[in-house]
């Protein structure tokens, strides 16, 4: 997916720049005041008040940073975790602090040792000020954590893996924040403890100069933790070591004929002649857009008979198209054929024909945008909506035809035109469900066009059908994807998303995702845009929808169709996780999509899904 993941800082290296920057300065404060002579003189009593300034701000502004970090966890879990308490803690101990500064001040300035015992009301305040920060951040994380609880997704799926991940970057977090935090009260309490004598002693002295010289450099090591230096940038799906695509592995899952057992499909000679048959059926883009712009009422504009007057862009699925327009136009007598076949360059010789593209959609969606995905990958965009845009205004498709023919010329392997469609579905719409059930709704809405509610006209022709075996051309993604594997070695896989990512719960292109990925053929995929699932959406219904996907609620046109892909894969758990890998794994369909922008907000946005997901998979 052409996206670049880009990163932000959100204020943490800036803000930790200008607290080494100010540490610096409180370090050169301490060699003024070494060498500014007479302990009475006006340079060391500016210089002392100077100090005391800065030994408040120092230990309150490490206290702001767990703030602005505590608040990005905020931010991207949605809910308050106690930043805003902090900031109380830290302006109500600032309010105190410089009260106590004057009396300090005053209180070395003018000698007055009735005052000496104020500085440890100061050390006293900063270790507790720490110390309520520290349980505050570990009580937030905690709720965070126990969010994304992963034994609440289901095991495999992305959700779980993220929950997985997100909690051991947060639980990184908590030990980063809350470290400086108890080593500094542990500090202040020891400087508050020994201010009780009245000689300074070795180890006063020695905690002094630790306090101001150790916590800058465990502030460092801290934000090097907290930037996630060590850890993975995305959550990983532990994957089964799979084997080579000839041996008899996850990759052959699909090749199984379940209607001939213990026959091996590539032995049969009429299996072979079906895959090389159809490895050889492709189209170019211009022939695409050429089709499309014969549908719909002002199609016989363009000089060609119009088909389909019905069609509208924004309603019309691609089942409508194959029913109302590929159909009839790949009629051949009595019989018929391929859309592909029925084209000009049809006749040529095979290996001109042999397509560099295999396509992945779904029916259901919206016809234009498989167009526009197949347009769109064309000229190397990154996402189809502004061509879908274009596609549907007036001459929309004839500009775009001009700036494809002025590209490479690649062909498409599409399904709806590849395939024979004379030899399965023309004639029927499968068997009749039970009346009143979902699967009849579905069914009785793929056998009506959309836009008008008309059921289709059947096909006459008396081409044989074929539904399974070794004749039909429905059930040989697999087979063919391997032969054109061996004959195009730039063979691609374009994934086109439909809006509301149905793609993802269809059985055949769950399937074919599954294949083309184990077999390591290059994947693209298209969304109508690169927002649909951006880190910042609020709703999260595709992603609780996509993170806890399983192949056993995928549905197909045919409940048989179904019912033979669930019968040739032998551990759905192990299909699961591997169609989660396709969607969201390192080299994954979406495999950018969800990466946040910081990792603190990432982490946090992380737990936020998984706790939709689990809730989303718990049910009412």
């Amino acid at each position: 997916m052409a996206r670049e993941e880009h990163q932000q800082d959100s204020g943490l290296l800036s803000q930790a720049s200008r607290y080494m920057m100010l540490c610096f300065f409180g370090q050169q404060l301490g060699l003024v005041r070494l060498a500014s002579g007479p302990h009475n003189g006006l340079i060391f009593n500016i210089v002392v008040a100077a100090q005391l300034l800065m030994y408040t701000f120092l230990p309150l502004m490490s206290v702001g940073m767990v703030q602005r970090r505590l608040e990005l966890v905020e931010r991207g879990f949605g809910q308050p975790l106690g930043a805003g308490m902090v900031a109380k803690t830290r302006w109500g101990v600032l309010s105190v602090m410089l009260v106590v500064d004057g009396l300090l001040s005053y209180s070395m300035i003018f000698r007055v040792v009735a005052l000496h015992g104020v500085s440890r009301v100061f050390y006293s305040l900063l270790a507790v000020a720490n110390l309520v920060v520290a349980v505050i951040v570990i009580v937030g994380l905690a709720r965070v954590c126990a969010a994304a609880d992963p034994g609440r997704l289901r095991t495999g799926s992305y959700a779980q893996a993220e929950a997985i991940w997100s909690r051991a970057l947060l639980r990184q977090l908590c030990v980063a924040l809350v470290l400086p935090c108890f080593v500094s009260a542990a500090l202040f309490l020891a400087e508050a403890s020994l201010e009780w004598s009245n000689e300074p002693s070795l180890a006063y002295n020695i905690l002094s100069a630790s306090d101001q010289n150790l916590l800058p450099p465990l502030e460092s090591i801290c934000l090097f933790f907290i930037c996630v230096f060590f850890q993975p940038e995305h959550p990983e799906i532990c994957l089964k070591k799979q084997n080579s695509m000839s041996n008899t592995s996850a990759s052959q899952i699909l090749d199984a004929d379940a209607s001939s057992p213990g026959e091996q499909p590539f032995i049969s000679s009429s299996w072979d002649r079906t895959v090389q048959s159809l490895s050889a059926r492709s189209l170019e883009v211009g022939e695409l857009l050429e089709f499309f712009v014969r549908l719909g009422p002002s199609g016989g504009a363009s000089g060609a008979e119009a088909v389909m007057p019905s069609y509208d862009p924004w309603r019309s699925t691609t089942n409508d198209v194959v029913r109302g327009a590929i159909i009839p136009l790949s009629r051949a007598g009595n019989f018929g054929l391929a859309y592909a076949n029925c084209l000009p360059r049809a006749t040529v010789s095979t290996s001109a024909t042999l397509p560099d593209c295999m396509v992945s959609h779904t029916w259901s969606a919206l016809f234009l945008d498989l167009v526009a995905a197949v347009v769109a990958d064309a000229l190397e965009l990154d996402e189809y909506g502004k061509v879908a845009q274009r596609l549907a205004a007036p001459g929309g498709a004839r500009k775009l035809l001009q700036e494809v023919q002025r590209k490479s010329c690649q062909r498409y392997w599409i399904c709806a035109f590849c395939v024979n469609q004379h030899s399965g579905i023309c004639n029927g719409f499968g068997s009749e469900p039970t009346p009143g059930s979902d699967h009849y709704s579905r069914w009785d809405a793929g056998r009506r066009d959309t836009v008008s509610g008309d059921v289709f006209k059947l096909c006459p022709c008396s081409a044989p059908k074929y539904f399974d075996g070794p004749l039909c051309e429905m059930n040989k993604f697999d087979g063919m994807m391997g032969l054109l594997q061996l004959r195009q070695p730039n063979l691609r896989h374009l994934v086109a998303v439909d809006r509301r990512f149905e793609l993802f719960s269809r059985a055949w292109c769950v399937a074919e995702l599954v294949q083309s990925y184990l077999s390591n053929l290059p994947q693209t995929v298209l969304l109508l845009s690169n927002r649909a699932l951006d880190v910042q959406a609020e709703d999260l219904e595709t992603y609780n929808f996509l993170a806890t996907l399983t192949v056993l609620e995928c549905k197909a046109s045919r409940e048989e169709d179904r019912l033979q892909i669930l019968a040739k894969i032998p551990d759905v758990y192990e299909f699961d996780v591997q169609l989660q890998a396709v969607i969201f794994g390192s080299r994954g369909l979406l495999r950018n999509a969800l990466a946040g922008f910081d990792r603190v907000d990432a982490a946090a946005r992380a737990a936020r899904r998984a706790a939709s997901a689990a809730a989303a998979s718990e049910g009412p």
